[in-house]
């Protein structure tokens, strides 16, 4: 990997090229609007699953900060009792939670902290292109496409663990091709410490660990060698014991995380694989079209698309002229990306951010056909209008990805005018008396946090098919429910609630708000 230093390498050591990625970010974020949407309480597509991040988030903050025993707003838990709910590992919650406790709890922390972790994320990938490719021009251009990905772009400074996880990702993968080079254990140990730290914040992550499994036994069997002066990747115990330390750490984790469940009697998180050999094949044709129809164009723009398809298809049919780590670790990715699919199929279909884990696999496209091309044509690699066509190229796709990002906000996808009351209720309903643990139900909401989170209250939703008729309404009165909380002008008009409309104590905008107290 250690090639003859050019002028450019020069500027780089300096920081020059560090420097430019830096303000590349900061240009590209700012044209994506981050720096107003890091003031967003969750909103738009998936705010499902926003709302439930930050409500575990908020609660830690507000009850003890015990991390073994995560909550939600939403009751569903201990037959409806309690909140006592977890999926992946909450480490980023209790961290963006331990800082509420010092500045507050503010949305717009959660935001920055993961925008500021998809940084480093991104940074480090620059960093693994740059080194490797021995070009600063293609090391931050490749990156950056990267974040052109509206998918990415959406969720880079949003609530969920996806981008984080990934951003974690790219860290390992930049410690361990840093440990490849030099071969410095320690730096194996960093690598597989932020694969780890990936694994509990995603599982889907694991198809890294995969190709890492898978590359290091066609390593040991000879297959080919790693390094031409001598064999980087030996399997002894240095190299097993990371190895170890994730599967045991990760394993540990979902046990208790499946346990944790099982006890408070809840299904509010999956900790299971929902596989394409359990579908209908009207359910497989669905997922298909929801794909193609509604996410597909979010993944990529679809020049990105076909880059990536002609990309693969050359490191298969010239892969004699590729790296021969890159082209296995390519390979690899794409078993993992395959294997992951089926597995998790089902959640391809209203799951947009399920693509994420997988970019992993683009990443290694990208970087296995440009070393190659920079090895076997480095005039055309190096030219001034090759590099300029692919800067229009990186331009077209911000712009893209910023029009995406735009219309997920102030498209039709995003209902926040119609909630619009929801985000500053919270001080009229504790002008009015209710207390964040005072149990409400909150109609209408199919979702179990989001309105519960932006009030800040404990209760009950539609969820579950929960409060969908007089004798479910009752049932929530028998668990403590004191107050009614209705959005919407007609809400109130449905025939099953009228019984539950006599005692109004106030009205803050759309929203109305009703005593159960007898």
């Amino acid at each position: 990997m250690t090639k003859k230093a050019s002028p450019w390498n020069t500027l780089a050591r300096r920081g020059f090229s560090s420097l430019l990625f830096v303000i590349l970010f900061l240009a590209i974020s700012w044209y994506y609007d981050y720096h107003n949407i890091l003031t967003y309480k969750p909103q738009s597509i998936h705010k499902w699953r926003q709302s439930d991040c930050a409500s575990i988030t908020l609660n830690y903050f507000q009850h003890g900060m015990n991390f073994f025993h995560p909550e939600v707003h939403n009751l569903a838990s201990d037959n409806r009792t309690t909140g006592y709910a977890v999926g992946e590992c909450p480490i980023l919650y209790y961290f963006i939670a331990s800082l509420y406790k010092v500045f507050g709890h503010h949305d717009l922390i959660y935001r920055l902290v993961n925008t500021f972790i998809f940084f480093i994320g991104l940074f480090a990938l620059y960093k693994l292109l740059e080194r490797w490719l021995n070009d600063p021009f293609w090391g931050i251009t490749l990156s950056l496409l990267v974040f052109t990905s509206p998918v990415v772009v959406y969720y880079a400074n949003n609530y969920l663990t996806d981008t984080t996880s990934f951003a974690f990702v790219l860290m390992g993968w930049c410690f361990f091709f840093n440990f490849y080079d030099s071969g410095k254990f320690r730096l194996l140990y960093f690598s597989f410490l932020f694969f780890t730290i990936a694994g509990l914040l995603k599982i889907t992550s694991a198809i890294n660990m995969i190709a890492l499994i898978g590359l290091y036994l066609i390593n040991s069997f000879g297959w080919f060698r790693m390094k031409q002066d001598g064999n980087q990747l030996p399997v002894n115990l240095k190299t097993l014991l990371p190895f170890a330390f994730y599967f045991t750490v990760i394993v540990a984790w979902y046990l208790f995380a499946i346990h944790y469940n099982r006890v408070h009697q809840t299904e509010f998180f999956s900790t299971q694989i929902w596989p394409i050999w359990d579908l209908s094949k009207e359910t497989i044709l669905w997922i298909r079209d929801q794909m193609r129809e509604l996410w597909f164009r979010d993944y990529f723009h679809i020049t990105m698309h076909v880059l990536l398809l002609v990309s693969f298809t050359a490191i298969l049919l010239l892969w004699k002229k590729i790296h021969p780590v890159l082209f296995t670790l390519t390979v690899l990715m794409f078993a993992g990306a395959v294997l992951f699919s089926i597995l998790w199929f089902y959640a391809f279909g209203n799951h947009d951010y399920y693509i994420i884990g997988l970019l992993i696999f683009p990443v290694f496209i990208l970087l296995a056909l440009a070393d190659s091309l920079i090895q076997t044509y480095p005039r055309i690699m190096k030219s001034t209008v090759t590099k300029a066509v692919f800067s229009l190229f990186l331009l077209f796709n911000i712009y893209y990805a910023g029009q995406r990002l735009h219309w997920r906000y102030t498209g039709w996808i995003n209902d926040y005018p119609a909630n619009r009351d929801l985000y500053d209720v919270t001080p009229y309903l504790r002008s009015l008396g209710i207390n964040p643990e005072d149990k409400v139900i909150s109609l209408p909401d199919p979702t179990p946090c989001y309105s519960l989170y932006l009030m800040n209250q404990k209760g009950w939703t539609e969820h579950y098919r929960n409060n969908t008729d007089s004798i479910k309404i009752e049932q929530s009165i028998g668990l403590g429910a004191k107050y009614l909380i209705l959005t919407g002008e007609d809400v109130a008009q449905r025939a099953y609630l009228q019984n539950f409309t006599k005692n109004k104590l106030g009205q803050f905008g759309t929203i109305s708000v009703y005593s159960l107290i007898q």
